[in-house]
């Protein structure tokens, strides 16, 4: 499953121009909105990675039930379900912060 690239790139540009007509202060609050900004983005990234991840081991263990027993590989699959739907919340609750 890929994910669409995010690019700081316009942010970045944005935030540049914002900054060259401010004063300090506001200078300086748009560098903290900015560092937020950044983190934000990086903490979305991690939990889609997270979510792709879990994905993957799902398929797995998905794949298992061509050539085991099915009573082994259940509580597998099991657990593969709980871990990506855990990691889809903890993205849900990201992209909603």
């Amino acid at each position: 499953m890929a994910r669409p690239a995010l690019s700081l790139r316009p942010l970045v540009l944005f935030a540049t121009v914002l900054l060259a007509g401010c004063g300090d202060d506001e200078a300086g609050r748009l560098r903290d909105e900015n560092d937020e900004l950044r983190a934000q983005i990086a903490n979305i990234r991690e939990k889609a990675s997270d979510v792709e991840t879990a994905s993957d081991e799902l398929q797995t263990q998905i794949g298992r039930l061509d050539g085991e027993d099915w009573s082994v590989v259940v509580p597998d699959l099991k657990s593969a379900g709980e871990t990506l739907e855990s990691a889809e919340n903890d993205l849900k609750e990201a992209v909603g912060n």
